[in-house]
């Protein structure tokens, strides 16, 4: 069927015009989920096995996140095909979810080095999550982004990489709301208000001192915003502490950790 329906596409791209219309777009994205369709065809067979098949099934469970770690939405795509995207790949999370606990309950034995392997749905599901928060953001739907991470709490764990990255888009949508100008100056500070108490209700003894870092710059935006200036050079030093120079993985961090310090200075020294 799959290959009846890709078929089909193909047939109706080569009718369309040359020059790049809706239509294109409309059918590229038709091919996008066709193809994923077809990437969980090889892990529904193997889930169709029985409970003997735990090692093909990780197998193909892992093959289908790896490909959907590669295929992200394009910014031609519109929310609603964003969404549709992220809502099927949610339901195949949900799936293996749901076949890890059928082991679990069947006292199946999984095979040594496996049993972390069953923290990759939830953190592919969550990964879903926060992409389609940042498609609605990067749209303009703050609204939306913030109904979709706070989503986050219903899955029945939450890895930590992916906490702090949902505290940290929470946070940049507040922010970017604050921002707006038809936003009214009590609605700013009660937006603001919000992002700062998330900044001090996070657990950072659980957090690397790379993700303490982006906390903090975030935090220091905020004050910096609520125009508490002392404040905020307290907190973007704290971050800057947090920076490791030999670390290359952090040099993107400590980038924009500056950027947001030299801003803050730039409105500090206008405004005076």
């Amino acid at each position: 069927m799959v290959e009846e329906v890709t078929q089909a596409l193909v047939v109706g791209w080569r009718v369309l015009p040359p020059i790049l219309t809706p239509a294109h777009t409309k059918l590229l994205q038709q091919m996008t989920m066709i193809r994923e369709v077809g990437d969980v065809l090889d892990l529904k067979r193997a889930l169709d096995a029985g409970n003997q098949n735990c090692g093909a099934v990780m197998q193909e469970m892992k093959t289908v996140i790896k490909i959907w770690r590669s295929r992200a939405y394009s910014l031609s795509d519109d929310m609603s095909f964003i969404s549709l995207m992220y809502d099927w790949r949610s339901q195949i999370h949900t799936m293996m979810v749901q076949q890890f606990h059928e082991w679990e309950r069947s006292g199946i034995v999984m095979p040594p080095g496996m049993n972390p392997q069953s923290i990759l749905p939830i953190h592919s599901a969550a990964t879903g999550q926060l992409f389609l928060a940042r498609a609605a953001r990067e749209r303009g739907m703050d609204q939306v982004a913030i109904r979709t991470l706070n989503k986050l709490h219903t899955l029945i764990t939450l890895p930590m990489m992916d906490c702090h990255q949902k505290i940290i888009d929470h946070l940049k949508t507040l922010r970017r709301m604050a921002k707006k100008h038809r936003t009214t100056a009590q609605q700013k500070m009660d937006l603001l208000h919000e992002a700062l108490l998330m900044t001090e209700a996070a657990r950072i003894e659980d957090f690397s001192r790379d993700q303490c870092c982006r906390l903090f710059y975030q935090k220091g935006s905020i004050l910096s915003q609520l125009d508490k200036n002392d404040d905020a050079m307290h907190a973007f030093s704290a971050a800057a502490t947090m920076v490791d120079p030999n670390s290359s993985p952090q040099l993107n961090t400590a980038c924009s950790m500056f950027k947001n310090w030299a801003h803050h200075l730039d409105n500090l020294f206008f405004s005076e």
